[in-house]
């Protein structure tokens, strides 16, 4: 059964509804659709995705999920492809083992990152922008890349490989809204960033304290109510008196932010969906 069809779903601005639920105080249709996602993401049977490729990028028959470990004789491209084939397809029991299999052949992690890994995330970025696939998939498929980044990253680290970088997160002082937030975190996370997560309701003072420790290249700010928005300029005016604003990227999102309001309050990026937030922060962190 295809997962519910939910164009409307876009983290960090959500729209096509209240935030708040219906007159009845019920869940809204966003939150009824992360509530499914979490659903899948919970299950630990992989999944095949109806949006996913159906054909190899090398052109064979495709092994159907929970089938695919890797047949005697793949070449090292082949063997790429295929992990990226996999992660499209939120594969995330197999994805890590053929991970596995790429470093035992001596693939370089970096290589195996770049163009198996990150360049699988790009395909569901794109498809999910052309509303070909929906969020419970992307978040599966993300889930995909996480599990084979806790085989990869400690290899990375041994070959002193950067990850894209770091990114604290949070939603500002005195908003407790977090599915944008939380979309954007495991989106970046994904397609390679470490990500911080200070949760909601993040006081200025915060956000200050988690640059000095963690020293991010993008901090980035939630807001999904016009009454917390002021809280964004406020966080930027912190780091500026700390010292520590020309050290880091700020980029913000919500439902009520605009670019005009991201360039009045002193903000590098602005994005108005979690693909967008990936690509706006290769930008800053390529700068």
């Amino acid at each position: 059964m295809r997962p519910p069809v939910i164009n409307s779903m876009r983290p960090w601005r959500l729209t096509g509804g209240s935030s708040r639920g219906g007159k009845s105080g019920g869940p809204t249709v966003e939150e009824k659709a992360v509530a499914a996602a979490k659903r899948l993401l919970a299950d630990h049977k992989p999944l095949g995705l109806p949006g996913a490729q159906e054909k190899p990028l090398s052109g064979r028959g495709k092994d159907r999920m929970g089938d695919t470990q890797s047949r005697k004789g793949d070449e090292p491209m082949e063997l790429l492809e295929r992990i990226s084939e996999e992660l499209q397809n939120g594969n995330y029991i197999d994805v890590p083992k053929l991970t596995r299999e790429a470093l035992a052949q001596g693939i370089a992690p970096a290589v195996i990152l770049s163009d198996a890994l990150v360049a699988g995330m790009d395909v569901v970025g794109e498809k999910f922008r052309r509303d070909e696939l929906f969020m419970p998939e992307v978040l599966i498929a993300a889930k995909a890349m996480q599990s084979a980044m806790e085989v990869l990253r400690p290899k990375l680290i041994e070959t002193g490989v950067r990850t894209a970088g770091m990114i604290v997160l949070g939603t500002v002082k005195g908003d407790l809204h977090d599915i944008g937030k939380n979309l954007v975190g495991m989106l970046c996370e994904g397609t390679g960033y470490q990500v911080i997560d200070l949760g909601v309701d993040v006081a200025p003072e915060r956000f200050v304290e988690a640059v000095r420790t963690h020293k991010p290249d993008i901090v980035g700010l939630s807001a999904l109510l016009t009454t917390t928005m002021p809280r964004m300029r406020e966080v930027i005016e912190s780091l500026v008196e700390a010292g520590l604003r020309g050290s880091v990227k700020v980029m913000v999102g919500g439902a009520p932010v605009t670019e005009k309001f991201a360039q009045d309050i002193g903000a590098d990026g602005y994005s108005p969906d979690a693909t967008s937030a990936v690509e706006k922060a290769r930008i800053l962190t390529t700068r």
